[in-house]
């Protein structure tokens, strides 16, 4: 019998397959990856996700990106200069990925993000109060924590 979680993951993979297939995973290097690539009715969002990865990320950091997918922001999350791996339940959108961001670039590694435990995953944790929304309201600085 297949879960809910198989369902997913065949979901992704069978979507990045059909890019890997069609020849889909051109660079980004030159385009506008991000926020870019959604309509613009849909956009505001994304952008605000994007600036926040500006201000907080910096070259010292190390980033896990949680459900990296084919990669839609972690290009502005290499343009950082942080050291970024990027994890999906997806090996296919992590090819993709890999494709689109430049090999080497980034690490890659296939997770399930709920099965990853946070803290052996991070050394800080951005904790907002709770009538912080992380798309609408940046979190602020003093709210890090170290675990």
């Amino acid at each position: 019998m297949i879960n809910d979680k198989q369902t997913e993951r065949l979901r992704y993979d069978t979507h990045a397959q059909s890019l890997l297939t069609e020849g889909c995973t051109a660079s980004v290097s030159g385009t506008a990856p991000g926020s870019s690539a959604i309509p613009p009715i849909f956009r505001a969002p994304y952008i605000h996700y994007e600036q926040c990865i500006r201000w907080f990320i910096s070259p010292d950091d190390d980033v896990l990106e949680l459900g990296s997918g084919t990669g839609l922001h972690t290009y502005v999350l290499t343009q950082t200069g942080a050291r970024v791996t990027a994890s999906d339940i997806s090996i296919h959108s992590l090819e993709v990925l890999a494709h689109r961001i430049g090999e080497g670039i980034v690490k890659t590694r296939v997770a399930d993000m709920v099965s990853i435990p946070i803290q052996a995953a991070a050394r800080i944790c951005l904790k907002a109060p709770p009538e912080y929304d992380s798309f609408r309201h940046p979190i602020p600085k003093e709210s890090a924590m170290g675990i």
